[in-house]
């Protein structure tokens, strides 16, 4: 399974991207400052192939890279 790292996730663009690659079959790490809310992906939290970071991108570390194939 490819795993896919999105880059501002809870933005308008974001969002949606992480939809369709969850509807897809792909794994998705979002990552984001949530600073509209964190809601936004309150119908993905149960499922196994979603995560989500609340970080800053320029604080992201190695390990949160570890098993991803593509950042978006």
């Amino acid at each position: 399974m490819n795993h896919v790292l999105v880059t501002g996730a809870g933005g308008y663009i974001g969002c949606v991207l992480v939809d369709e690659l969850l509807n897809a079959g792909y794994q998705v790490t979002a990552v984001d400052r949530f600073f509209f809310g964190e809601q936004v992906f309150q119908q993905h939290r149960s499922n196994p192939n979603f995560q989500e970071i609340k970080a800053d991108i320029r604080d992201l570390r190695p390990e949160d890279f570890k098993g991803v194939n593509t950042v978006c």
